[in-house]
Order: structure tokens, then sequence, then C-alpha cells
């Protein structure tokens, strides 16, 4: 009696005959277990995506004074694009890493993400593009949302 294992398959051979049958961790199939490892790995990666961010943003804060926030008024933000994925998912991810995230109306998979941006105009959009940065870095598409006042 041989048996060889073949990408997800365990394949026995008894007598004359192969029999296959596909390997399984605790009752559930191979495929499973990798999925749901690599959802795991998803989470993880955005939860630190996005602690990546907020670190990014604070660090880049020139700080106070009109000589670090002059320019227009604005409402520049990071964002991330994330088509597919569960408004759920990502809230949840955005909660453990202790920062806020919300939908973009009227525009499918792209939030804005929610970290410090302390100023109104040139500080801020200093600190946002920081953020975005970090988000790319990360490996996710990070985006930038300007709007002047």
């Amino acid at each position: 009696m041989a048996t060889v294992n073949y990408r997800n398959y365990e394949i026995e051979q008894v007598k004359d005959r192969y029999i296959c049958h596909e390997l399984s961790i605790n009752g559930a199939s191979l495929n499973e277990v990798i999925s749901t490892l690599e959802k795991k790995r998803f989470h993880i990666d955005l939860v630190n995506a996005l602690k990546a961010a907020e670190k990014a943003a604070l660090e880049a804060d020139p700080g106070p004074g009109l000589e670090n926030d002059g320019g227009t008024c604005n409402m520049d933000s990071p964002m991330i694009y994330l088509p597919g994925v569960r408004a759920a998912k990502i809230t949840a991810a955005a909660k453990e890493a202790g920062i806020e995230v919300d939908r973009l109306h009227g525009r499918a998979g792209e939030w804005f993400v929610r970290t410090t941006t302390n100023g109104q105009a040139n500080r801020r959009t200093l600190m946002a593009r920081a953020a975005c940065k970090a988000i790319k870095l990360a490996g996710f598409q990070g985006r930038m949302f300007f709007h002047a006042d």
C-alpha cells in the first residue's frame, strides 16, 4: 500500500485501485484552511497599514504655528481603496488599529482613513500625504482626497 500527496489530495494505492482523499485539518479541507489563513493575513496587514498611516501622520506633523500652517484651508485626507471587501471587515480592522474610517459615498471601495490631521492648511496636507504614503508602502492602494475651502 503506497500513499502519495499531490496538491491538496492524498492518493492511496490499495491493491490494484487508487483512492483519492482530500487532505483535511480538523475536518476542514486544506483549501478552506488556506482561505481562512489568507483572510486572517489580510486583516492583520490592513490593521498594520492603518496603524502605520496614523504613526506616519503624527511623525510628519511640523507642529503648531502660522509658519507651519500657511496656505488654503482644506479637508485633505488619506484614503484607501479596498474593492470587494465587506464594510464590517474594514471597520473592524480600523477599530483594532485605533482609528476611524468612512466610505466615500458614490465611489465603491473607497474609504476615508481618519488619521490625525492637525491644522487646517499645509500642515493638514503634509500629514495626510504622509499617511497616504504609509498605506501605499504597506501594499494597499492609498489615495489622496483633496478639497479646498
